[in-house]
């Protein structure tokens, strides 16, 4: 009885700070049926004063427990807000400023859903710049170089939870390098920055083996680089061979005598694989034989 009464003190703690944390990030206001009628309505709100305002005060949900709360409503709300054009530039600095700092806080949340949401909708953010530039040359710089830090140090590989949703760190993160890449104004140097970031994640860290599809999206940017054209046939074959040898303490021979060294040969088949299947059915001639003799050559050689 004393056991029980303990497991139902804690399970009811649980519960507590979980609708606490739920409630806590709702913007002033708003309860949460109110926000699921906004999200019914597709995020319409006519007086410009107030989307502003609501855009601002609804970021702490995107580190919200709850995935209706996290993905269903503040996700969705950016994603409608910046590609129907319903942000100001006032607006769009501010979320980039409060997003990259949490990119870049050393720590993040226990439930570790803030710096994968921060990162998915700055890549939204980034596609606002793509489509319609606003940022100056030193903000969109600064958002290259933050986004690929934050995938490089990406350590928290949790993907689905039934309960609580996406925790998609590296996903995310390729995400917003992919809408970086693909911004015309970008110079060669800054892609560079972006494959480093990717190439540090394709055999991922301790051991771990990708089942949630990232291997796809950490492809996108690449690719999307190789169609701006501004690497060499050599370039890209130094690059993808680099991808396919075992960093140490791993080698050839001992690859197949460790999970760590299974799962590393498995990610980055998985990678090469995308990036082979991309290559190969790209219509312009000329992307294809930038990336498919390299992808091929590599994919050999990978032990």
């Amino acid at each position: 009885m004393r056991f029980s009464t303990r497991v139902l003190v804690f399970l009811a703690c649980v519960f507590i700070c979980t609708v606490s944390a739920a409630a806590d990030c709702l913007p002033e206001g708003y309860t949460r049926a109110g926000l699921h009628e906004l999200a019914a309505r597709e995020f319409k709100l006519e007086d410009d004063a107030t989307r502003q305002g609501l855009a601002l005060n609804l970021l702490a949900c995107l580190s919200d427990p709850d995935p209706e709360i996290r993905d269903d409503i503040a996700y969705r709300a950016y994603v409608y807000w910046m590609r129907n054009k319903g942000l100001t530039t006032e607006t769009l600095r501010t979320i980039s400023s409060r997003l990259q700092s949490e990119l870049t806080a050393p720590k993040t949340d226990a439930m570790g859903f803030r710096k994968p949401f921060a990162a998915l909708v700055l890549s939204e953010l980034a596609r606002t710049d793509r489509k319609d530039p606003w940022m100056s040359p030193a903000e969109r710089s600064e958002l290259i170089s933050n986004a690929s830090n934050y995938v490089v140090s990406v350590r928290d590989y949790r993907g689905f939870d039934e309960h609580r949703g996406w925790r998609h760190g590296v996903a995310h993160g390729s995400d917003l390098l992919m809408q970086l890449s693909l911004n015309n104004a970008l110079e060669k140097s800054q892609l560079d920055m972006i494959l480093a970031a990717v190439a540090s994640q394709v055999g991922a860290h301790d051991g771990h083996t990708y089942i949630y599809g990232e291997a796809e999206r950490l492809a996108a940017p690449v690719y999307y680089i190789a169609k701006r054209k501004l690497h060499s046939r050599e370039e890209w074959q130094s690059w993808l061979a680099a991808l396919a040898k075992p960093m140490p303490p791993l080698t050839a021979e001992t690859l197949y005598k460790s999970k760590h060294g299974l799962a590393w040969r498995q990610n980055t088949l998985n990678f090469l694989s995308q990036l082979y299947i991309a290559a190969n059915e790209d219509k312009d001639e000329e992307v294809k034989a930038l990336l498919l003799p390299a992808t091929t050559q590599a994919l050999k050689t990978l032990p």
